[in-house]
């Protein structure tokens, strides 16, 4: 009758195979599953980078301004509502003016509206056979996009983005 010994700790941790384990990954991978080459291949990316745990902390780069000088964009959100076509118009904002360094503006329908005919509009004034609320609406789109113009015109000094909501 053969016994197995098992194997000390230190036989086991040294790297060295089970013979009754098959090993599922080679010799040259290590314990977290990458091999060795990968793992130097990180060290040297990471050693050429800066570490930059808080990128919103730091003014874009200088050349930021080449990208975008005497551009002009408009981005029209369209969609149902309530699906988030303002946040991501803010986001949009956010992001030209950050990484861009290009002067951007939201112009929000729904905000013409509010000033323009109140705030609280029963929902029959939304109905399109409601020929007094679609002129009011319509009347708000056109102030809006009167104002996106107006903002696109004015300067050139380092590129213009405008986002109509």
């Amino acid at each position: 009758m053969s016994m197995k010994t098992s194997k000390s700790d230190s036989e086991i941790t040294s790297g060295e195979a089970s013979p009754s384990l098959p090993r599922s990954h080679s010799d040259e991978q290590l314990a977290s599953g990458i091999t060795k080459e990968q793992k130097q291949l990180v060290r040297e990316f990471s050693s050429n980078c800066d570490y930059n745990p808080k990128p919103h902390e730091i003014l874009p780069p200088g050349d930021a301004d080449h990208g975008t000088q005497g551009d002009k964009i408009v981005i029209a959100m369209v969609g149902l509502p309530a699906r988030g076509k303002t946040y991501i118009a803010h986001k949009l904002q956010r992001y030209l003016c950050f990484f861009h360094g290009a002067v951007c503006e939201v112009f929000n329908v729904g905000d013409y509206r509010r000033r323009m005919c109140g705030a609280q509009k029963p929902y029959q004034w939304f109905d399109s056979s409601n020929h007094e609320g679609f002129e009011a609406r319509e009347k708000c789109v056109r102030t809006a996009l009167d104002d996106l113009k107006d903002f696109m015109k004015a300067g050139m000094e380092k590129g213009r983005g405008a986002v109509f909501d």
